[in-house]
């Protein structure tokens, strides 16, 4: 349970394609939930690889979340090697990079 614990989301947005355009109700449920229950305690969410639909998806949702909770949204993009620099660019160490960079390897290769 989140409760009033620090958190972020990471979500590899690889497969995301454009029939996922068509689930607006959910995303913007989703996304309203998250701003208002969580938005005080989300740290970040980290989109990789966000295409041209994820960045089409924030900018119509924009108006339904926060600023504050907007502002928490960080895209890295690039090969594993450039997601571990974004990663660490935004103030996460090797260690703690380590098992995500692993998972994305391994699901790009």
């Amino acid at each position: 349970m989140l409760g009033t614990q620090l958190w972020m989301w990471i979500i590899d947005c690889k497969y995301v394609s454009s029939k996922h355009m068509a689930h607006v109700k959910t995303w913007v449920t989703v996304l309203r939930r998250l701003s208002d229950k969580y938005g005080l305690t989300l740290q970040a969410i980290y989109l990789i690889n966000a295409g041209p639909i994820i960045k089409t998806i924030i900018g119509a949702f924009t108006p339904f979340i926060t600023k504050e909770f907007t502002s928490n949204i960080v895209k890295l993009n690039g090969s594993p090697l450039e997601l571990l620099e974004g990663f660490k660019g935004t103030g996460w160490t090797m260690p703690e990079c380590e098992p995500i960079i692993r998972r994305i390897q391994a699901d790009y290769v």
